[in-house]
């Protein structure tokens, strides 16, 4: 079972030799930390997963239950994401699937990938980020993105055709809520 939260991806599967436990597995130790704390971690470099911990059936149900009923209290998950590789590796994820959901393997552009969003009428363009597509690919019109950054560090992406603004990445600063995508301006 691959399981993506906020804090982290694990992949949990029965264990080979102990039936009734589960060898959850990670590939950064920080997120089973992150999930897990004051568990044991194993390191097996070379395996697929090279973080592992093992626990019942009931721990990690557990840990389920509390990621629902104490951090389920975004609207978007890819926003809820602090760290930037994981972000991006989950926004890759998103794009494989909605790819296998639209049935396709184009966007309007024409191109095979461009690292998210295939382009429709039920996406709002306003509520996407640059990472979305491609951190140099405009939502709104396609157009190129040029980096600013404005007061306070805030890294931004600006349409040199439309104009449009998005950050370059969920900052986390006063500037950013994070709430409907939107920069609060």
């Amino acid at each position: 079972m691959w399981i993506f939260t906020t804090y982290g991806f694990i992949s949990a599967v029965e264990h080979r030799n102990q039936p009734g436990r589960v060898l959850v597995r990670a590939r950064k130790r920080e997120h089973l930390e992150a999930l897990f704390p004051g568990q044991t971690i194993t390191q097996k470099n070379g395996a697929d997963y090279k973080y592992r911990i093992e626990v019942t059936k009931s721990r990690l149900a557990s840990v389920l239950q509390n990621q629902v009923m104490q951090h389920l209290t975004y609207t978007n998950f890819k926003n809820s994401i602090a760290d930037h590789e994981y972000h991006d590796a989950c926004m890759r994820v998103w794009a494989a699937m909605r790819r296998l959901q639209d049935g396709s393997q184009l966007n309007r552009f024409g191109a095979d990938d461009l690292d998210g969003a295939l382009f429709d009428d039920d996406i709002d363009p306003q509520l996407m980020l640059p990472g979305d597509l491609g951190d140099d690919i405009c939502p709104e019109c396609g157009g190129d993105f040029a980096p600013i950054q404005v007061q306070g560090g805030c890294d931004l992406n600006v349409c040199t055709s439309c104009g449009f603004q998005a950050p370059r990445h969920p900052p986390h600063d006063d500037l950013w809520d994070g709430s409907d995508g939107r920069i609060p301006f």
